[in-house]
């Protein structure tokens, strides 16, 4: 069991924070108010302000917008609605983070960019038995990992073509930046 964390562990790490980073940068240079607050927090060593940016950030350009999970039980959604419909226990759904935190029943000013919003509202790491198993690393980890970049003066995207995110699927496989 252990061994099977640990590989899980190494396996599931790895391009995640590179992938998440891509995408946060590429959010926050799209709103430059958020990229001077990053910025500053960075600066002053602010830790807990830039990990609001960043995750808040991330609810816009999460690491993947869906998962695809087994239904563990048979399941009825939306019963009484006009769009209900069943799950039978081991069918495949497909779980859409990507819209649930933008989703404006649950989600208050879901299109609004706000670090101070609570937690709950985010869906990086899972959720119960399902949390990542790196959530604790990765709250740490991500935000030090682009604090480097944010601390380089007039930080801005590459100029040319090279400026833009490049993407393999959903993934990003390139975003230049310069000072």
């Amino acid at each position: 069991m252990i061994n099977a964390a640990i590989v899980s562990f190494v396996i599931g790490l790895l391009p995640q924070p590179l992938i998440v980073g891509a995408n946060v940068l590429y959010e926050l240079r799209k709103r430059p108010e958020a990229l001077r607050a990053a910025r500053k927090a960075a600066l002053s060593d602010d830790d807990e302000t830039l990990q609001g940016i960043v995750f808040e950030a991330m609810r816009f350009a999460p690491l993947a917008p869906a998962l695809q999970r087994i239904a563990a039980e048979d399941t009825e959604l939306f019963p009484g609605a006009w769009f209900n419909g069943r799950v039978k226990k081991g069918e495949t759904v497909m779980v859409v983070f990507a819209s649930a935190m933008l989703d404006g029943r649950r989600v208050q000013s879901p299109t609004k960019f706000r670090p101070d919003r609570h937690p709950s509202y985010e869906m990086h790491f899972g959720f119960g038995h399902h949390m990542c198993f790196a959530h604790a690393i990765n709250l740490r980890m991500i935000p030090s990992l682009l604090k480097p970049i944010l601390l380089r003066k007039n930080l801005q995207s590459a100029r040319g073509g090279s400026g833009l995110r490049r993407r393999k699927l959903i993934f990003p496989t390139e975003f230049e930046v310069q000072q």
